[in-house]
């Protein structure tokens, strides 16, 4: 299948949603073209987005934590629709900043979880700021900050020639195969690179540059197993992990790994060129071949398709082939394009 006849798929079958987002990304259409208002108005009617923007309270929050999954907390709410294409002037959405701005959290957990070591900035208060970014607008200095901080992370990256400089093999039975951090040390992360695909903002050559160089790096440094963070004698989770995009071939992936493989090597190929990063570009260009051959979707097992169902299809279960292509299609896709790969 060639990129001009996926393209023609998705705007055929594909829902208002994945026809703006091909439109404004893939096309280049303008937002404010007459088409692309209305298709804004029609995916807004979507039973998957209506459920998420049901989740905002009247002040303005989304779900009653700041970090958590879809609905019931800030940042993945935001993060979702930004992705499925509401645009950051939206009125949910515009409404969901003043919240944050406003320190409006109803978190339930507040002082009842353990949080683990501080990478220098706020995780969630960042992604959400950079996703409700408007261009030309002034940047909060939270935001700023965290942008710092992250080229620090970055650069000081690079420069990593081990894991063993950063981490240590954890020891305890319960973690055997994993990593922790070692005091002090820190790692260009996956929340970070999710951070800085929200925005362009943080963009300028050096920033590219210095991005560029800690990707690199990261991709020699393959596999990456999980490495935890340590907090008082205990080990924590991070954010996400590298686990999805150590494999060479991501539809390898055991159970339904596929999902997070999709959605990392997308933020990356917005941050990174990736075909200069030999790592994640054999791994697009493996993706490229089962698109091309037309064996993608049957080269997915039942526990990927399950999860991808789950993960990234607009309905509650798939009724026909024409919605499992349409959705499977629309991801592919968006990897490709952003990769900068013609097919």
């Amino acid at each position: 299948m060639t990129k001009q006849q996926m393209i023609q798929f998705v705007l055929e079958y594909g829902n208002a949603s994945q026809k703006y987002m091909i439109m404004r990304d893939v096309l280049n259409i303008d937002k404010s073209n007459k088409e692309m208002l209305l298709l804004q108005s029609d995916f807004i009617q979507l039973k998957a987005v209506k459920k998420m923007l049901n989740s905002q309270n009247e002040d303005g929050w989304f779900g009653n934590e700041l970090h958590g999954g879809p609905m019931k907390a800030m940042d993945s709410t935001v993060i979702y629709l930004t992705e499925i294409g509401l645009e950051p002037t939206n009125s949910y959405l515009r409404k969901a900043k003043k919240a944050l701005l406003a320190n409006a959290n109803p978190d339930l957990k507040s002082g009842k979880v353990r949080l683990g070591f501080d990478r220098g900035y706020n995780y969630s208060n960042s992604v959400i700021l950079a996703a409700l970014h408007l261009d030309g607008e002034e940047l909060e200095n939270e935001l700023k900050d965290a942008y710092t901080r992250i080229m620090e992370l970055f650069e000081e990256g690079a420069k990593v020639t081990s894991l063993d400089e950063i981490s240590k093999e954890c020891t305890r039975s319960k973690y055997i195969g994993q990593r922790v951090f070692l005091d002090d040390k820190f790692f260009p992360w996956i929340s970070d690179i999710s951070v800085l695909a929200r925005s362009n903002a943080w963009v300028s050559p050096m920033n590219k540059e210095i991005v560029q160089n800690a990707m690199k790096t990261v991709g020699k440094l393959m596999p990456i197993p999980n490495i935890l963070e340590p907090f008082h004698g205990y080990y924590l989770g991070t954010i996400g992990n590298y686990l999805s995009l150590s494999q060479n071939d991501p539809l390898q992936l055991p159970k339904g790994d596929i999902v997070w493989w999709i959605r990392d090597i997308q933020n990356l190929c917005r941050i990174t060129d990736i075909t200069h990063i030999p790592h994640f570009y054999n791994q697009v260009t493996m993706f490229k071949e089962y698109v091309m051959n037309n064996t993608l979707i049957t080269s997915l097992s039942k526990d990927a398709l399950k999860a991808f169902e789950n993960f990234y299809g607009y309905y509650n279960k798939w009724k026909n082939e024409i919605q499992v292509k349409t959705d499977i299609y629309y991801q592919a896709l968006m990897i490709l394009h952003l990769a900068g790969l013609d097919f």
